[in-house]
Formats: C-alpha cells, structure tokens, sequence
C-alpha cells in the first residue's frame, strides 16, 4: 500500500484549503448575483443571508464545503485502499475469481469492471449468482466513492437477462435514483430511454417515465428536447394533475429560455389546476411573480409572492423580493 508522509499531507491540507476558500468565494457571489438577476427560487435561497449575520453564514458555509471536499479528495484516497481490503474480505469470491479482488484491492478498478463483465457474460453463475455479485460489488464501488464505477455495474444487471422485465423495472428504477443523486443527468436521461424501449408500459406508466425524462432534460438545462418530449406526454395526460405538471414543466422551460410572457399563461394554467405540491406550488408562484416584474406588472407580481409567502419553508428570499417591490430597504 502507499505510504503517506504526515508533513506532505499537512502541506497539501493547507495549500487545498487557501486555494479552495479563495474560489469558492468568487462562485458564492457570482453565483448569488445571477440566480438573483433570473428570479430561479430553487438555487437562489442558500445565498441570501440576514445582513446582521453575513459573515458567520459566509463562513459556516465555506468551511462546511471545505471540509466535504477534503474529506473526499485528501482522506478519502488515504483511506481507499484499506477500505477496500476490509471490504473485499467480506465478499464470498469464488475461488475461480481471484483477479476481481485483487484488481479492486490494488485500485485498478477499469480491469476489475472488465474482469465483473466477462464474469456476466459467461456462463459459469447461474441468475441469481450473478445478480447477487454485482449487487455486491454495486455497494462496494459505491462505498469506495467510485460512482462511475458503481453506475457501470448497476448497467451489468441488463446483461444478465434482457427479457425479465421485472428485473429491468428494478435496475430502471435503482439506475435512474443513482444517477439522479449524483447529478448525472444524461446517464438518468439514458436509463429512461433504455427502459421504454425494453419493456411495454401501459400509458400511465409511459406518462410517469417521460415526465421524469422531462425533469432530467430541464435540470440538464436542455429545454429543446424538454419541450419535444413534452409534445408527446400532452396525447398521455388524462386528469388535473398529468395536465398540472404539462403545464409547470413548459412554464419552467418558457422560463429559462426568457419567453416570460408565455411562461406567466403557463404559470397561472398549472397553478389553476390546484394540485401543485406545496414545493412547485411555490416555485411557480415566486417565478411567476418574477415574470410579472420582468413585464412591468408591479401589482400581479406582488400578489404572486404573497401568495407564495406562507407556503415557503425559506421565506427570505420571497420577502426580499416584496419588500423592493414595495419600497423597502
């Protein structure tokens, strides 16, 4: 195993932390600046601070991103690879597998997915086996902070047997959490995709997954495939609620390409099906206040975010906007 020098480690400590803090301060007020300029609710609210405690804040939130990221990029390589020695020694190789393990322990983890493929594609394990080694290594990779990785294996379960639908249901399902959860868009996007054209959805069943593929586009900020889909959920949508979200999601696509005057219509429609939940209700509220503020309508905004008000677990933001709408400091 490598060996690492106390004294580097510090150096490289203290050297991470000066040139992190120094650029996470200029992403903090960047970031605060834009998402403030476009009204986006949802990113703005963890950089508005009480002007009394600013700098406390500013600091607890450095120090909080700091630290996550030393521990992750500084102790956790330290820690790696006796982590996966402890971990491997708890997994029931067979002893025709003796490479797979050693390939993990030594962190030549491309050979150890390739080693797990050829493992699946052959013959030798029956299903379950099968599905039973990669679920193991699924968690292993995955507590290793290896999420390609862990990503890649959950993918192996299609190969084992592609006409289960059952079992494509469940790696669909566990495949589009994962990779929401760390923010791999495309790869969520990709996974839905997979699933419907593998296995035969009934029609509210298709609905649900699209709406999903529509949510993976906007957060990808992709909103011309967001909208192309959207076209084809309209044919699927039966009661208020499929037609609550239609509406949220073109009025969230309208939004961030600034066509505000169409994404206001949007808005009120979606809202007027009352059966937002209290989350989106919000938002759609806040960002359709702000779209009457982009377009002069100083009354309607400000009847937007009163609305809003009560309904929001963090009403700074909200509060902020009425009271420069009002004149206030």
């Amino acid at each position: 195993m490598k060996k690492f020098s106390p004294c580097t480690l510090s150096q490289n400590f203290l050297c991470y932390l000066i040139n992190y803090i120094i650029e996470q301060c200029i992403i903090l007020f960047t970031k605060k600046a834009y998402f403030a300029s476009i009204g986006s609710v949802q990113n703005a609210l963890p950089y508005f601070w009480d002007k009394q405690d600013w700098l406390r804040t500013f600091l607890e939130y450095i120090m909080k991103k700091a630290l996550i990221n030393i521990a992750f990029f500084v102790v956790l390589p330290v820690l790696c690879s006796v982590k996966a020695e402890a971990k491997t020694s708890g997994i029931d190789y067979e002893e025709r597998f003796p490479q797979l393990k050693e390939q993990i322990i030594r962190g030549s983890y491309n050979d150890a997915l390739g080693a797990l493929k050829q493992i699946i594609l052959d013959d030798e394990l029956s299903h379950a086996e099968k599905y039973d080694l990669l679920e193991k290594n699924y968690y292993l990779f995955k507590n290793l902070g290896k999420y390609t990785e862990a990503g890649e294996i959950l993918e192996f379960n299609y190969l084992v047997n592609p006409q289960d639908e059952e079992v494509l249901a469940k790696v669909h399902a566990e495949l589009t959490r994962f990779y929401r959860t760390i923010r791999k868009w495309s790869k969520s996007i990709e996974a839905h995709f997979y699933y419907i054209e593998h296995v035969k959805l009934k029609p509210e069943q298709l609905r649900a997954v699209l709406f999903d593929i529509v949510d993976d586009y906007q957060r990808n900020r992709d909103y011309i495939k967001a909208n192309q889909v959207l076209e084809e959920v309209f044919s699927l949508c039966e009661t208020k609620d499929d037609f609550a979200w239609l509406y949220y999601y073109q009025a969230q696509s309208s939004f961030n390409q600034n066509n505000y005057p169409n994404a206001i219509e949007l808005f009120r429609k979606a809202l007027a099906q009352e059966a937002l939940p209290d989350y989106e209700k919000v938002v759609a509220l806040y960002q359709l206040g702000f779209c009457y503020e982009i377009v002069h309508k100083k009354e309607e905004a400000l009847a937007a975010y009163e609305l809003a008000l009560p309904l929001s677990q963090n009403s700074l933001v909200i509060e902020n906007r009425i009271n420069k709408l009002q004149g206030k400091k």
